[in-house]
């Protein structure tokens, strides 16, 4: 399963969740999550398919938010 899969199943167990995935020293959400978090955080977006986009952020950074 793709990352992008697996975060779409847990979007479908939790339709009222914003999903961030810990992955090594960063959180990353996609999708309407990323673009949120890109207008509420001013994180920066990064498309790596057509209509399918990413952020992310330390885990250092999140937490001094």
């Amino acid at each position: 399963m793709k990352f992008y899969e697996f975060i779409e199943n847990l979007r479908k167990l939790n339709p009222d969740k914003m999903i961030m995935i810990k992955t090594g020293a960063f959180f990353n959400s996609v999708g309407r999550d990323a673009i949120i978090l890109e207008h509420i955080l001013g994180l920066k977006r990064t498309c790596f398919a057509k209509g399918v986009c990413k952020v992310g952020v330390s885990v250092h950074t999140l937490k001094k938010i």
